[in-house]
């Protein structure tokens, strides 16, 4: 079993490799393009460990607040990202059309930061886990 703080402290390096893997794919690095696939490897981790983390958040106190803490821990940050992102790159967007359809998820182009793919991942996620948790899990769980 990992604790909080081993996933934590593991999260944390797989977002430095994660960054690791950008920098070496836009080229701001002098180690070889090859090692670019070290992003997706960080982000599966992160991935991975960001589940073990929901399974033994909902053991240890189900899905009460689920998604308001979500709501203060990835939406809240994401929206602030995005609404700066937004400002300080003027150029990068049209008008407050494309900002209000960033925070709705409904912005597929991702025209002012795609990196934000990784949020609208991970949102599709929690709405998946949480219907299977709160109406597939503890039907078997009854029987």
């Amino acid at each position: 079993m990992l604790s909080k703080n081993d996933t934590q402290t593991l999260k944390g390096i797989a977002i430095l490799v994660v960054m690791f893997g950008h920098l070496v794919t836009v080229h701001h690095t002098t180690f070889p393009t090859e090692l670019r696939w070290t992003a997706s490897f960080g982000v599966t981790i992160f991935l991975l460990l960001s589940g073990y983390g929901l399974v033994k958040s909902f053991d240890a106190s189900g899905l009460s607040g689920f998604f308001n803490k979500r709501f203060t821990t990835v939406y809240i940050p994401f929206s602030i990202v995005t609404v700066a992102v937004a400002l300080l790159n003027g150029s990068h967007f049209s008008n407050l059309r494309d900002v209000i359809k960033t925070l709705t998820f409904t912005n597929l182009n991702m025209n002012i930061d795609p990196t934000l793919w990784y949020i609208y991942f991970i949102a599709i996620w929690y709405v998946l886990f949480y219907f299977t948790f709160r109406f597939i899990k503890t039907t078997f769980a009854d029987n």
